[in-house]
């Protein structure tokens, strides 16, 4: 997972590395999760795509489970 800010859109050649990076880690076979500032308003969204992708590649294991207090700090954001 990474986190893709602004300053990747606007310069050339961050954006040019980020593409050729996220290319060899897709190649060497992981999955990658690029999470924007906009993801930040949705936090449960951004632990259950991080899960997705664990079942895609074999984990078995129980979903998350969000407390209240999760549910209110998600909201609160």
């Amino acid at each position: 997972m990474e986190h893709d800010g602004w300053h990747h859109e606007r310069d050339a050649e961050q954006r040019q590395k980020d593409h050729l990076r996220r290319e060899r880690i897709e190649a060497a076979g992981w999955t990658l999760i690029v999470i924007t500032a906009a993801d930040f308003q949705h936090p449960i969204a951004i632990v259950a795509r991080v899960y997705e992708a664990m079942v895609r590649c074999g984990y078995a294991r129980p979903p998350p489970f969000f407390t209240a207090q999760w549910h209110r700090i998600a909201r609160n954001l």
